[in-house]
């Protein structure tokens, strides 16, 4: 099989672009997520949704800082 390296440039512009908007999907996504999982009464929730819950709360804040760092703004 022949092994064809394909070379793709792109300007830093194009790359913090889609870097915003890949962050921005995931921030939609881990709210989305932690909304679902507070909407159940805590005594509902099994051990792993409650350190999951935990987890994502901390992840979201990471998140949420790379992407300000990055220019994103979800207002």
């Amino acid at each position: 099989m022949k092994n064809n390296n394909m070379k793709v440039e792109i300007d830093p512009e194009t790359a913090d672009g889609i870097t915003r908007a890949s962050l921005k999907q995931s921030i939609l996504y881990i709210r989305e997520d932690i909304v679902k999982l507070k909407k159940k009464k805590k005594s509902k929730l099994e051990y792993y949704q409650h350190h999951e819950l935990g987890e994502l709360v901390i992840i979201l804040d990471a998140i949420e800082k790379t992407f300000d760092y990055y220019g994103g703004n979800l207002k």
